[in-house]
């Protein structure tokens, strides 16, 4: 997550921050000295929010929006009479250094949260914190099934710390406070999870094929924005029953179009992608560049999903569409990406800070998933190569 085009008064949003933070722990602590719960479970969905902001600053932190999507899950547990046969744990963090991990479950009436753990090491952006919070998370729910919703600023593949634009990665605002992509994989297939049913990024721009592939072992669906994201993330209220008992992908991304469609800020775009289907992508693309190169005409019609000066997401059907020119194998490329994108949603017009002028363009024909293949961007040039989708695909 999240684009942050409503925090436009840092001394406010500290204030908010704090005064949050104190309700957050507040709700807590009436419970920090309770055994933990015996519970007959199938599965545990985990909302791991790491620290937004820098080792020494709050600023675009999202720790405010994260409370607000917290109270929005409780609300739709409450809608549903509980969690079923779910666990709900949240890792989430308060400042660079102090994090807190918590049971939410319903007594019947209401929802109630007991702190399992509180953490006062740097937020975890290594395999090895990150292990350490994914093994505190099992030991609290060992259940036969995993599932992980992220909630963070967020640039794609793009490596922490290498964003010209001043972008966020996944993580916060500095590489000190951002997590790599194979990093995280790492984690969770060291994790006594290994493999998760799904992971959803309530992030910017991880809906990206690079990305994709990169977790295709370590969970059988990704989903995530192939663009910016509202600070107030995903619509939890609608989506959260479609996330925590058997997924519904489909209504997922629909829950999410029709709260943007109608929001003061009506711009998003969300997907859901089968891991599994890129690698026959993979294998497609690896033939498809040892037979075509885009010719530079070619290359200014194909379609950007970012707002940055020097483009680093493209939809990917458009460029394959103009890699390919119509041949039999940019079709075999498109009904592959047909079965990979198994949902996905946009709202006509798409928004990023970065944009010149009203900051928005268009969204409608995307297909779902981005590809970086195309850019000329800097800092994409440099380590792009070294992505294990272009080292597949090249």
């Amino acid at each position: 997550m999240h684009t942050n085009t409503l925090l436009t008064a840092p001394l406010r949003l500290l204030s908010a921050v704090l005064a949050a933070l104190s309700l957050l722990l507040a709700a807590c602590s009436d419970h920090d000295e309770q055994p933990q719960r015996i519970v007959d479970a199938d599965r545990t969905v985990l909302v791991y929010m790491p620290w937004t902001g820098s080792t020494t600053s709050s600023s675009k932190s999202l720790y405010n929006e994260f409370l607000n999507n917290i109270r929005d899950i409780e609300a739709a547990i409450g809608q549903s009479g509980g969690l079923g046969k779910t666990r709900l744990l949240v890792f989430i963090s308060q400042w660079s250094d102090r994090a807190t991990l918590i049971d939410i479950w319903h007594d019947g009436t209401n929802c109630r949260r007991d702190t399992l753990k509180h953490y006062t090491t740097p937020t975890p952006t290594t395999t090895e914190a990150i292990l350490t919070v994914l093994r505190d998370a099992y030991r609290a729910s060992p259940t036969p099934q995993y599932s992980m919703i992220v909630g963070s600023h967020g640039s794609g593949w793009m490596p922490a710390g290498s964003h010209p634009w001043k972008a966020r990665a996944f993580g916060g605002t500095e590489k000190a406070t951002q997590t790599e992509i194979a990093d995280f994989a790492k984690a969770i297939e060291l994790s006594p999870m290994k493999k998760l049913n799904y992971l959803c990024f309530d992030d910017c721009y991880m809906a990206n094929i690079e990305t994709a592939y990169a977790l295709r072992h370590v969970t059988n669906y990704f989903l995530g924005s192939t663009s910016e994201v509202m600070s107030a993330g995903l619509p939890y209220r609608t989506v959260w029953h479609a996330l925590s008992a058997e997924p519904d992908y489909a209504s997922v991304c629909s829950n999410f179009l029709a709260f943007y469609s109608s929001y003061s800020m009506p711009y998003g775009t969300f997907t859901a992608i089968d891991c599994q289907a890129t690698e026959q992508l993979a294998a497609l693309m690896r033939q498809a560049n040892a037979t075509y190169t885009l010719a530079p005409a070619d290359a200014e019609s194909v379609m950007p999903l970012d707002g940055f000066p020097q483009h680093v997401f493209f939809d990917m059907k458009s460029y394959t569409t103009q890699l390919c020119q119509g041949s039999q194998l940019g079709n075999d490329i498109a009904r592959a990406i047909e079965q990979a994108v198994i949902a996905t949603v946009t709202t006509p017009l798409l928004y990023s800070i970065y944009m010149p002028g009203d900051h928005t363009f268009p969204g409608e024909g995307s297909c779902g998933i981005t590809i970086s293949d195309p850019s000329t961007n800097k800092a994409a040039i440099e380590t792009k190569t070294a992505t294990e989708w272009w080292r597949a695909t090249h």
